[in-house]
């Protein structure tokens, strides 16, 4: 099991979690790594049943001393291995995409696009292009193992480039929306396209997380005065957000986006108080016109 893993390429991850790791792959690498996730699929089970046909021939106490868990544990670690090196190869593949939608002035547009934006219309050419490649060569099982690791890493990845851009209007927001709206539709249908089913439980993962960034995008199209209320309502529901981003792609200067972070946490620890402090700050922002749209 060691002298394979070693044959699997070392995935790094950069330090900036909302970066994807560097990890190219061509179709024979690719589909090296699938047999490296086969074999060891199979090792594992014919460990297992190994141990079981020799159980069976020793007789007495010595038979139940008999323990290659460990084996099999090690040949699994190997399968989530080659499975992590795949996710890594495709999000890969698509960080460029997410490079060049952090460049777009999405405070600058002032009408919806007819279509999705050429960036996450390259997101959904990378992912559909690879995935009847696994079809053919990963079993269904590990096809859904695959999609399942996909949504968790590229979806917060996602979140993190929205928040690289520097300003986002109103418009920009509902684009963005919309871009969000093709990437779901397109996350799942990946085990459709993979030659496995999609189970009740991943569309419910793929809800969730894509939920996080359409959240997001909630925020920043979320009128100053109706913040406050907006921000409760995500906090009751267990939604993690970071304020202080969510302001900056709004366009706040930063004395305002300073006093109302200090708001915002008095809030958290005491939600009266904080409250009625938020509040105060913007009905005294409302006449003076916190964004620069």
């Amino acid at each position: 099991a060691k002298r394979v893993q070693e044959k699997l390429a070392a995935v790094g991850q950069p330090a900036e979690m909302s970066i994807a790791p560097s990890l190219s792959l061509d179709a024979a690498q690719q589909h090296f790594v699938c047999a490296v996730v086969n074999t060891s699929k199979y090792c594992s089970e014919t460990t297992g049943q190994l141990e079981e046909s020799i159980v069976k021939a020793m007789e007495g106490e010595h038979g139940g001393k008999v323990d290659m868990s460990p084996i099999q544990e090690e040949f699994q670690a190997v399968v989530t291995s080659g499975m992590k090196v795949l996710v890594a190869a495709l999000e890969s593949r698509i960080a460029p995409s997410l490079s060049a939608m952090a460049k777009i002035k999405w405070d600058a547009m002032e009408e919806l696009g007819e279509d999705t934006s050429p960036y996450m219309l390259e997101v959904a050419a990378k992912a559909r292009e690879m995935m009847p490649q696994l079809g053919e060569a990963l079993l269904p099982l590990y096809v859904k193992f695959f999609c399942d690791k996909f949504v968790q890493s590229f979806v917060p990845r996602l979140i993190g480039s929205i928040y690289r851009c520097k300003r986002i209007g109103e418009v920009g927001a509902q684009q963005m929306q919309a871009d969000v709206g093709t990437l779901k539709a397109t996350l799942l249908e990946l085990p459709t396209l993979g030659q496995a089913s999609a189970t009740a439980m991943y569309t419910k993962l793929v809800t969730k997380e894509v939920a996080a960034a359409e959240q997001v995008l909630k925020l920043v199209q979320t009128p100053e005065d109706m913040l406050e209320e907006t921000v409760q309502e995500m906090d009751r529901n267990g939604i993690s957000i970071d304020l202080q981003k969510i302001l900056e792609l709004k366009g706040l200067k930063k004395a305002d986006t300073e006093r109302l972070i200090e708001a915002y946490n008095l809030m958290q620890s005491s939600a009266s108080e904080g409250g009625k402090k938020i509040k105060k700050m913007l009905n005294l922002a409302g006449g003076q016109s916190l964004l620069n749209f």
